[in-house]
């Protein structure tokens, strides 16, 4: 193995995944892996308790051993504890995709004699605090040291502007995944400068949605064509599902119409699927794209920005439909990336320049030097008594710009009663921007408990500071205001959602002697 390092950039996908790094030419080269292909489906199927098998053998045998697979967990991430049961044991969506992140790095190292060690991981602009940390742990569980999880738009954005010499545009990120749907609207500045203006989505949206509505079509036309009644059993369902992609995969291309051979009780049929029936049984899912990206749009408007072009990333953008609705609706100039791969060259560029990640997001890129500058993905809020009545309270607001690589915001509150030990501070994310909002526990993000002197009165003042990083990661600490005490505790997740410290170098440890098999 060389003594050079490197870093990397891995677009962990929903369905499929790559990784990608800057040549000695200064280009961003996807590197193929041991099957020979550039994306490795993002597939697990679990052979054994110390083996396990990714991507296109994993994706194959998920129809014969559908209940020892696990697929389709990114949209899980940091939001569910469990991606699959097997034999009674929990699998989460970290340790799932840890897998994913093992195959990546062993065929790579594999491929050009260099450790894979130092990596920024993409995700979902979309994705919030509780996401962004269950992939940060999934690296980690994969031995891995991640510098930085990027928003996937941005990587886009960097791997677009490098060839594109065209500067002072406002540009929409249309990124439609496998998996998760994200908008963004971001200013391209002299010299290639970067300002993100505002980002929304949503993380149970992408092309397997459009996967799903033909499975019910094909279930739908088959029972009526054979008189098949109840449901398909586990083994026919994966089967179908590989199979409605295919399908939707041809209907994509200039075919008018494929076939779905569907087996189900012994018979089989085959089930004609048009692309004018497609597109019908989908529109409702596009209809859903085109309405965040409206308020995209609005947004970005009310800050004071007019859209020039539509970069289309993400798989499910090579969908007719898709290119066919943008064009109708917006009359917008439409730029086609390489859709699959981008993300991860975009975020193989920004590992390379990134320094020491501090600060500003200034980046060399191709001997030129460019600023990043983020804005909030999310609105954090505190819950407290407003009037004697409990409200939440929004420190940071989404959309906020992030001029210096974080934005910070103080607030002053009382203790409400004598002689606290403790002050619970009740954190919320949300999509919601006014200042004052009624609880709603769906938007609970966790709790971090700031420890008191017991001494103090009531009504004694506490200056909170929320501190959010560009890489999404929320500081909070306190202030006692009495007796000039700095306070500073960890922000706990809500129970099920994300794993401590201890529980990830735990699992680290288990997976570390598990064979990855392709």
């Amino acid at each position: 193995m060389s003594e050079k390092k490197k870093v990397f950039g891995i677009d962990l996908g929903t369905t499929y995944s790559c990784i990608a790094h800057v040549d000695e030419t200064d280009r961003a080269v996807v590197l193929k892996n041991s099957e020979g292909s550039d994306t490795t489906p993002s597939v697990v199927c679990y052979e054994s308790s110390d083996s396990v098998q990714v991507g296109d053998v994993a994706k194959e045998n998920a129809v014969i051993e559908p209940e020892r697979t696990a697929s389709l967990f990114k949209p899980l991430m940091g939001k569910s504890p469990t991606a699959l049961v097997l034999d009674g044991e929990d699998k989460s969506p970290q340790e799932v995709s840890s897998h994913v992140l093992r195959k990546l790095a062993k065929d790579t190292s594999d491929l050009i004699d260099i450790e894979v060690k130092d990596v920024v991981i993409t995700v979902p602009a979309y994705f919030g605090q509780n996401e962004r940390d269950a992939t940060k742990a999934a690296g980690k569980m994969a031995g891995l040291n991640v510098l930085e999880v990027l928003d996937e738009p941005v990587a886009a954005a960097i791997a677009y502007g490098l060839d594109r010499g065209n500067d002072n545009t406002t540009i929409l990120v249309y990124d439609l995944g496998g998996g998760t749907f994200d908008v963004s609207v971001m200013r391209v500045g002299d010299g290639g400068d970067l300002d993100v203006i505002c980002t929304t989505g949503d993380h149970a949206l992408g092309g397997k949605n459009w996967d799903d509505e033909i499975i019910k079509y094909a279930i739908k036309e088959f029972a009526s064509a054979t008189s098949f009644e109840g449901d398909l059993d586990d083994n026919e369902m994966q089967d179908l599902r590989i199979k409605a992609e295919k399908a939707k995969k041809m209907l994509t291309g200039k075919k008018p119409d494929t076939n779905i051979i569907v087996s189900a009780g012994g018979t089989t049929k085959s089930i004609a699927l048009e692309k004018a029936k497609f597109n019908d049984i989908t529109s409702h899912l596009l209809e859903a794209t085109l309405k965040l990206t409206d308020e995209a749009i609005d947004i970005a408007k009310g800050k004071g920005h007019t859209i020039d072009e539509v970069i289309l990333v993400g798989g499910s953008t090579r969908m007719n439909q898709v290119e066919d609705a943008l064009t109708k609706k917006y009359s917008l100039p439409l730029k086609k990336t390489d859709v699959d791969l981008c993300v991860a060259q975009g975020a193989a560029l920004y590992a390379a320049g990134r320094g020491d990640g501090k600060g500003k997001k200034k980046l060399k890129l191709a001997g030129e030097e460019i600023t990043i500058t983020m804005a909030t993905r999310k609105s954090l809020a505190i819950e407290c008594i407003i009037d004697d009545v409990a409200k939440c309270k929004n420190m940071i607001i989404a959309h906020s710009r992030m001029p210096d690589g974080k934005v910070s915001v103080t607030e002053e509150f009382l203790t409400y009663s004598a002689n606290m030990t403790k002050a619970p501070l009740v954190v919320y994310e949300s999509d919601i921007t006014d200042e004052i909002f009624d609880i709603d526990k769906k938007y609970l993000l966790g709790t971090v408990v700031l420890e008191l002197t017991g001494d103090l009165p009531e009504g004694a003042p506490l200056a909170v500071t929320f501190t959010l990083n560009n890489d999404g990661t929320l500081e909070v600490s306190g202030l006692d205001l009495t007796k000039n005490k700095s306070i500073k505790a960890p922000l706990q997740a809500q129970k099920g959602y994300s794993m401590t410290d201890a529980e990830v170098e735990e699992m680290t440890k288990k997976l570390e002697g598990i064979t990855i098999k392709s």
